[in-house]
């Protein structure tokens, strides 16, 4: 039963995140969202490993301006979602 919930979680997610997002992206602003994520991939698998993003967001900064997002955007949006996600998990 355990085993059975984790496979449908996991296949779950990867359909969201492989499948919706890629999308969801291209439908939106017609980029090649698999570009982007090679672009940014740093950023989400050390928010991953650490599970804290306060000590994401130095990361996430550096990613976004790589990635080439205009730095009005990332310099609100991303310390904002950080403050925002601190729910004490």
């Amino acid at each position: 039963s355990l085993g059975m919930y984790l496979v449908t979680l996991i296949l779950g997610q990867c359909c969201h995140l492989f499948g919706f997002y890629p999308l969801l992206m291209f439908a939106t602003i017609k980029s090649n969202a698999w570009k982007f994520f090679t672009k940014i991939y740093e950023a989400p698998l050390l928010a991953f490993a650490t599970s804290s993003s306060a000590a994401t967001l130095p990361r996430s900064l550096q990613v976004a301006e790589k990635a080439g997002v205009r730095r009005s955007i990332y310099q609100f949006i991303l310390p904002l979602g950080s403050a925002i996600n601190m729910d004490g998990t």
